[in-house]
């Protein structure tokens, strides 16, 4: 709880109105949150408006809106402030709601088109496996020590942000290790954060249907980097050919890591197999658990992070030898008369690493079943589906996620650059388990691999707004 005056303070360019001084016992930006003495941010989404739910807000208790619009009439006695930004609003209230958490534990962020998963989750299994009490933000699931809660969104709002980083403090967590997706930096959910340490794994086309351009969506990244702070650090994958551009204003202390140059931190790939990798990281030998060799960059980003952490070498190596794949993420799956692998791929880049690590672990033909998801960026759909026509000896496109959109038109947008011969080829089964029990009959038949791709962890399907549970992982077991 805070008083509504203290909480103004850090509120600049505002105007008031019917304002007295009461203690906030609640924020909140879903109306439906609102309890007693609270204060309701009234946020205009892409498809929702927080005007809309002001009514029901109040209803609920609220006695303080926040808003960029004007108060309605209608509500004389409820306190009022207007901002200019009120996502940054909402960041810097949080923070000082919650009484800065970030400042009390430190803060790791990931941050990257492809690999952020992975490297939060490795950074998560290491700490812990050193006795280090830990949190975890992630596109797969959130944990506050041990205490595990399903994954909402890859970065989640501001408040839910400080609030769970707040209970870590109180479970006396030291580390926290959060996905920072690029839709939370544009809309300041990490703005008041304080990061120890970010970290930028690459960069490639994705999120267009948000960001409209690759420069757009490069500038958002950027914002990340450039907020850290002097006595923060940068951990940054120097073979990415956009590095420099991410990097060249950030004030903090910048390392680089690299597998094909020298840098502060370098890997060199010995062996991959479908067992895991063979590695060199910094002159030392290790064997890993986790196969595909996109993966030796995660590894080493989480490598070099713990060495930034003045973790103990050794320890670091042991650690490492020991974790496991993240759900969904390059997830072997042995089955009896063939061996699938589930990853949550959805871009063309993450593509082009699937089937480069693939074929340097196997020379067995590729099943993959795929498809692209509804209502996001469509310019990717012929790009992604070319890359896995040119890389698997089967096709089979399925359904994704279609949202709103529908399956037919989706699949158009697939195959408007495919020749007539390309499109012969390819098998279309809209419902997904069919999709998946197709790609099982034939890697059995034919003692292939599957690769069944763009969901990963994810356990559900979202159809016209609603999520119905599905899981390819249980798929796959089934039709095994």
């Amino acid at each position: 709880m805070k008083k509504l005056s203290k909480i103004l303070e850090v509120i600049t360019e505002i105007e008031k109105k019917n304002i007295t001084d009461l203690l906030i016992e609640n924020i909140a930006t879903d109306s439906r949150l609102v309890k007693k003495n609270g204060m309701f941010f009234s946020v205009a989404g892409s498809s929702l408006n927080g005007r809309d739910f002001e009514e029901k807000a109040i209803e609920n208790g609220a006695k303080v809106i926040v808003s960029e619009n004007e108060l309605k009439e209608k509500f004389p006695n409820i306190g009022f402030v207007k901002v200019k930004n009120i996502r940054k609003v909402i960041s810097v209230v949080s923070d000082f709601y919650f009484d800065s958490p970030s400042k009390k534990i430190s803060v790791i962020g990931v941050t990257g088109t492809n690999g952020k998963s992975s490297v939060v989750n490795f950074l998560f299994q290491i700490f812990n496996s050193l006795g280090y009490k830990s949190g975890l933000i992630s596109t797969i699931s959130y944990f506050i020590g041990n205490k595990k809660f399903n994954s909402t969104h890859t970065t989640p709002d501001s408040i839910s942000l400080n609030s769970m980083l707040n209970e870590m403090v109180k479970k006396n967590c030291k580390f926290c290790f959060v996905e920072v997706s690029s839709h939370a930096l544009s809309q300041f959910r990490v703005h008041a954060i304080k990061f120890k340490i970010g970290i930028f794994t690459n960069i490639s086309h994705d999120h267009l249907d948000y960001h409209k351009t690759f420069e757009d969506y490069l500038a958002t990244k950027k914002i990340f980097f450039d907020s850290l702070t002097q006595d923060s650090k940068l951990v940054v994958n120097a073979d990415d050919k956009n590095s420099f551009k991410i990097t060249k204003d950030s004030r903090a202390e910048i390392k680089t890591y690299s597998l094909k140059r020298k840098t502060d931190y370098s890997c060199k790939l010995i062996e991959s197999s479908i067992d895991g990798l063979h590695l060199k990281i910094n002159n030392n030998e290790i064997y890993t658990k986790i196969s595909g060799e996109f993966n030796a960059y995660n590894l080493l980003a989480a490598y070099a992070t713990c060495i930034e952490l003045d973790l103990e070498e050794d320890n670091v190596l042991k650690a490492i030898s020991n974790i496991f794949s993240p759900e969904g993420r390059f997830e072997i799956i042995k089955n009896k008369n063939f061996t699938s692998i589930l990853d949550y791929a959805h871009t063309d880049d993450a593509f082009r690493n699937v089937f480069f690590s693939i074929k340097k672990i196997t020379k067995k033909n590729i099943i993959t079943v795929f498809g692209c998801g509804g209502n996001r960026d469509k310019l990717k759909r012929p790009i992604m589906l070319d890359i896995v026509s040119k890389n698997s000896d089967v096709v089979i496109i399925t359904s994704d996620n279609p949202r709103s959109e529908s399956f037919e038109l989706i699949t158009k947008d697939m195959l408007s650059k495919s020749s007539n011969e390309e499109i012969k080829r390819y098998m279309i089964v809209e419902d997904r388990e069919q999709a998946i029990k197709l790609g099982c009959t034939i890697a059995a038949q034919k003692k292939s691999l599957l690769l069944v791709a763009g969901k990963g962890h994810e356990k559900f399907q979202e159809i016209n707004g609603v999520k119905i549970p599905f899981d390819d992982k249980k798929i796959i077991i089934k039709y095994s």
